[in-house]
């Protein structure tokens, strides 16, 4: 069974985050994390990854104060990045069955336009 978690995390450096996290992470214990927001550069999201024992990650740096999109996943998914940008992450995802799946994964200001 495939078993995913996205949350937009507003800044994954503070403790009681990481906390939350780790809470989540071990009650749901999904194979495939998004998290949107995080303010995180690259060496902080990777501790992150190894923290929670995922083998593969995808990272798209932030722009300034705010952004950063990371996608972990477990090896009981096979994804491939099909687009990536500022505020989306779109792939593909085949598992252990060999059933394929697409999922977009976005994040961006609320505004109409």
């Amino acid at each position: 069974m495939m078993n995913s978690l996205s949350w937009n995390v507003r800044g994954i450096g503070r403790l009681k985050t990481c906390r939350a996290l780790s809470n989540l992470m071990f009650k749901y214990k999904p194979n495939i994390v998004f998290l949107s927001e995080t303010k995180q550069k690259k060496p902080r999201l990777k501790r992150l990854r190894d923290r929670f024992r995922f083998a593969n990650y995808f990272y798209f740096e932030p722009e300034g104060i705010g952004g950063c999109l990371a996608l972990c996943w477990t090896n009981n998914v096979h994804i491939t990045i099909l687009l990536a940008g500022r505020n989306i992450i779109d792939i593909s995802i085949r598992d252990r069955e060999d059933k394929s799946r697409f999922f977009s994964f976005v994040s961006g200001p609320p505004k109409k336009e």
